[in-house]
């Protein structure tokens, strides 16, 4: 490494001093030795602090080292510079708008793919290049996310875990510090947790949070109820407890996990007196608002029905036409009205997409004999033949 002259260096224009011109050829040496250096990941931790320092040694400095690292044809680079500079890393970012504004995030809207290297790149270095210029960069560390009306959306999030989001939707995302908190406010989710026991997974929704370390489960908020399905792993559940609440303590490698003796903490598994814990184990399913209200087990190709909307599907198999209707209603903007008592219990089935209501109306009415109706004002009645 090139030693660093002890004389700062500052922007002379118009001035061709040749000892001020050597310094700047100095700076621009000492600037891509670091580049360098950091790109073969051979930093020590005291080099860390001396990279800092020589950064802001002067204007010139910070300068051409953002000027330097702009140009800098390396992924790799660019990620380690955003860690060094408490940047949150850019894996992927997709669609060049929300890049900027969620930045250490990768998102897949929908089926579409966008280019990925020149927008995470960039997004890194203007974040980069905000810190050390000493102005305020978005806290790329929180976000809000939500879906439309009939809209899906997959977000993987930079430690790899992946948020799949339903129609409607809407979550708040907090990974700063030793935080992974999601809150989510109205709408179905389903998180795919990679683990991490010192980053526990925590989701507030309704009257209460699940907490997980590295699992998969599905959360649904409707009406002040929540609905909990548990794919892979088990979570715990704490109920009463609103989002402003100070966490409760868990120790989660061994009560969420295994104990240290590689024995299921089966102890635990039962709903506590007070009914507002509980874990929640793969095949189970629990529904909560200010307490526990149930919890079940729940068979393979209930859960595949449960979740087949991940897929864009909905899958009924006997339930009453007035059920259906709940959650065909969920994925369009249109108002459904059963107007014929006769038929809200008949029992309908098949398997619809969620894209095409019209379509599923149509196929469902000609298979059960129920009229549609589409007045002027938006409302669909629906009634028997």
């Amino acid at each position: 490494m090139t030693k660093d002259s002890d004389i700062n260096i500052h922007s002379h224009d118009g001035v061709d001093d040749p000892s001020v011109l050597d310094h700047r050829a100095m700076v621009k040496e000492q600037a891509a030795t670091w580049l360098i250096r950091i790109g073969e990941n051979n930093l020590l931790p005291d080099e860390v602090t001396s990279l800092r320092q020589w950064v802001g040694r002067s204007d010139f400095h910070r300068e051409y080292f953002i000027q330097l690292s702009q140009n800098w044809d390396d992924m790799a680079v660019l990620q380690e510079l955003a860690i060094l500079f408490a940047v949150p890393r850019a894996d992927t970012a997709l669609n060049s708008k929300q890049a900027v504004q969620h930045s250490g995030w990768s998102f897949f809207m929908g089926k579409f793919n966008f280019p990925r290297f020149a927008i995470a790149a960039s997004v890194v270095f203007c974040t980069f290049a905000l810190m050390l210029m000493g102005r305020p960069a978005v806290d790329v560390q929180q976000m809000t996310l939500h879906t439309a009306v009939g809209e899906q959306r997959i977000a993987k999030l930079d430690d790899g875990s992946v948020l799949t989001m339903n129609t409607d939707s809407e979550i708040t995302v907090d990974y700063s510090g030793d935080n992974r908190i999601v809150r989510l406010s109205r709408g179905e989710v389903n998180f795919n947790v990679s683990k991490d026991p010192h980053r526990p997974f925590i989701v507030y929704a309704g009257d209460g949070l699940v907490w997980a370390v590295g699992t998969a489960f599905n959360v649904r908020v409707e009406d002040g109820s929540v609905d909990l399905t548990v794919t892979e792993g088990r979570v715990k559940v704490y109920t009463g407890i609103s989002p402003s609440a100070p966490l409760p303590i868990l120790n989660a490698n061994v009560e969420i996990g295994r104990s240290n003796s590689g024995a299921s903490n089966t102890n635990n598994d039962i709903l506590s007196v007070q009914n507002n814990e509980a874990f929640v184990k793969a095949g189970e399913v629990l529904q909560y608002s200010q307490v526990i209200a149930q919890r079940d087990k729940i068979l393979a190709d209930q859960v595949l029905n449960k979740l087949a909307w991940q897929h864009g599907a909905l899958i009924f198999k006997g339930e009453t036409l007035e059920q259906a209707v709940v959650e065909i209603s969920r994925y369009t903007d249109k108002q459904l009205e059963i107007i014929d008592p006769s038929i809200k219990n008949k029992k309908v089935g098949g398997h619809y997409k969620t894209d095409d209501i019209d379509g599923l109306l149509r196929t469902m009415g000609q298979s059960f004999g129920i009229h549609i109706a589409y007045l002027d004002s938006g409302v669909i009645h629906l009634s028997s033949k």
